[in-house]
């Protein structure tokens, strides 16, 4: 079934740039977990990296990105990898037989089991817009009728007048892996990943995120939007900055 409708406003102004790029390229985990408080958290952290031995799965990941959720008991995370094989190999590090999935199950620190969703990422919107260090990563996403014909219209619908207005200063789209917690078996699942200059613009941007509000209202009951919808913050880290935190290992470039 074709749509003719966007996932954003149509652009306005001059385009961005847009990197496509190859599936299996890379792929990008946000999970969280409940924390008996973010500042032991940050302190059980700060002490594996003082470790003279650094923990396995620190060469297998691109970058670490940690912060708060929504709640102030949760922690927000991201991962990033660049190949499918180190994804795998982190995972299974953090299944519940995993090395570090039984040291998590017995540390007073992690109080609920983690969820993980994530993106095989296939465009980038902004590619040189900016470190995400510091600022307020907001991850969403929806059912939609054809992945690729998503993919095509969220291109589209990219201007440098939109990000500007919600204070975006990149962009992260592709599909969501079947392993996800979010990803229902029958419904095709993009993913998205704005990184915004601050919380402000978040929230901003969250109220158009509504499928029972304005705009995406209007979407949804075409049908270019179908449930579930799902969000998820990653803020800032007790002591580490106003937003998102870069962990960088000393086995990793700074």
């Amino acid at each position: 079934k074709k749509y003719k409708i966007a996932p954003h406003p149509a652009p306005i102004n001059m385009p961005v740039e847009l990197k496509p790029i190859e599936s299996e390229s890379l792929f990008i985990e946000c999970f969280e977990h409940g924390v008996s408080g973010l500042g032991e958290w940050s302190e059980m952290v700060d002490g594996m990296l003082s470790a003279e031995t650094p923990p396995p799965h620190v060469p297998l990941v691109k970058k670490f990105i940690f912060g708060a959720a929504s709640k102030i008991s949760t922690l927000s995370a991201v991962h990033m990898y660049e190949s499918r094989e180190n994804m795998e190999a982190v995972k299974a590090l953090f299944s519940p037989e995993g090395e570090f999935g039984k040291m998590f199950a017995s540390n007073p620190v992690i109080t609920t089991e983690p969820t993980s969703n994530t993106l095989d990422v296939r465009l980038i919107v902004n590619p040189d817009g900016g470190d995400e260090e510091g600022k307020v990563l907001g991850i969403y996403a929806h059912g939609v009728p054809d992945f690729e014909e998503w993919l095509k219209l969220f291109g589209e619908s990219q201007s440098d007048e939109f990000l500007k207005d919600f204070g975006i200063i990149k962009s992260y789209a592709g599909n969501m892996t079947d392993d996800s917690s979010w990803k229902k078996a029958d419904v095709v699942m993009p993913m998205v990943i704005h990184v915004f200059k601050d919380y402000n613009s978040k929230a901003k941007f969250d109220t158009i995120f509504d499928p029972t509000f304005g705009m995406f209202k209007d979407i949804a009951n075409a049908g270019g939007a179908l449930p579930p919808f799902f969000e998820q913050q990653v803020g800032a880290v007790p002591g580490k900055g106003e937003g998102a935190w870069i962990m960088k290992p000393a086995t990793q470039a700074a």
